[in-house]
C-alpha cells in the first residue's frame, strides 16, 4: 500500500507535487487544530471516567503510547488554545504552522510571562503567519 502510494506521487509533476506538499501541510495543521479541541475535550471529561486513568496524560501515555515529550506539547497548545482560541482558527484555517504555534505554547506554559501574554498573542500570531520557525522562535 506504501508502495502504491510512493509510485503515485513519483508520477506527479513538480506543480503537482508542490500543490500536494502545499495542501497536506494545510490538511496537518487542520488535524493539529482537531486534534486539540478533542484532547481539550477529553480534559474537561477526565474527572469520574471508569476508564482507569487519573489523567490524559496518562490516557496518551497508555492508549496512544505518546512519548512525555509528546504529551506535555500536546497539552501545553491545547491550554494555550483553551486560553487563546485565536490559535485554534489559526491552525485550522492553515495560516500558522505547527511548530509556531507549539512555540508560542512554550511561551503560555511560563508562568512568569502568562500574565502579560494576552498583550503579545495577536503580534505572536501575526509573526507566526510570517516568520519561518527558526527566526520566530
Amino acid at each position: 500500500m506504501f508502495t502504491e502510494l510512493v509510485e503515485e506521487v513519483q508520477l506527479l509533476d513538480d506543480g503537482a507535487l508542490d500543490a500536494r506538499l502545499r495542501r497536506l501541510e494545510v490538511d496537518a495543521r487542520r488535524l493539529e487544530a482537531e486534534r486539540a479541541a478533542a484532547l481539550a475535550e477529553r480534559e474537561h471529561r477526565s474527572s469520574g471516567r471508569p476508564d482507569g486513568f487519573r489523567s490524559t496524560v496518562a490516557w496518551a501515555r497508555g492508549v496512544l503510547f505518546w512519548s512525555n515529550a509528546e504529551c506535555r506539547s500536546r497539552m501545553q497548545l491545547v491550554r494555550l488554545i483553551e486560553a487563546f482560541p485565536e490559535v485554534g482558527e489559526a491552525l485550522l484555517d492553515g495560516s500558522i504552522p505547527v511548530a509556531n504555534a507549539d512555540a508560542i505554547a512554550r511561551g503560555w506554559a511560563n508562568p512568569r510571562v502568562r500574565e502579560r501574554f494576552g498583550e503579545f498573542i495577536g503580534e505572536f500570531l501575526n509573526q507566526a503567519e510570517r516568520r519561518e520557525h527558526d527566526d520566530f522562535k
